[in-house]
């Protein structure tokens, strides 16, 4: 099973084995945070082989855009090696509760609106 940025809710990602986003246009995507946060593994698409959250084989596979044969080989990789995937999706929801739990998110944002206040 495979869910794309944006088509579902909350409730559809417990039933998929990986996230992808290949959008080379979307910033910091809250359905990649969701997907993470569920516990699923992402393949996301960046121009540079870098992305702001996924380390490519870590949390999941980072690929160049608009390459429809990597990014379907790197789906049929994750499909067949679950214990590499299901690691990967550990990965994930670890970084999402250390980086972006909402008691991290709210300090951080208080700090810049406080940097913010003294301009």
């Amino acid at each position: 099973h495979l869910v794309t940025s944006g088509q579902f809710a909350w409730g559809f990602y417990p039933i998929f084995n990986c996230f992808v986003q290949p959008s080379t246009a979307e910033g910091l995507s809250i359905a990649l945070l969701e997907a993470m946060t569920m516990g699923l593994p992402s393949i996301v698409a960046s121009t540079t082989g870098k992305h702001a959250v996924i380390e490519d084989g870590v949390h999941g596979f980072v690929v160049p855009p608009h390459d429809i044969r990597i990014l379907s080989s790197t789906i049929c990789r994750l499909a067949r090696d679950r214990r590499r995937a299901e690691a990967m999706g550990k990965n994930a929801m670890d970084l999402i509760k250390n980086r972006y739990a909402h008691e991290r998110m709210a300090l951080e944002y208080d700090a810049v609106f406080k940097s913010l206040s003294r301009v």
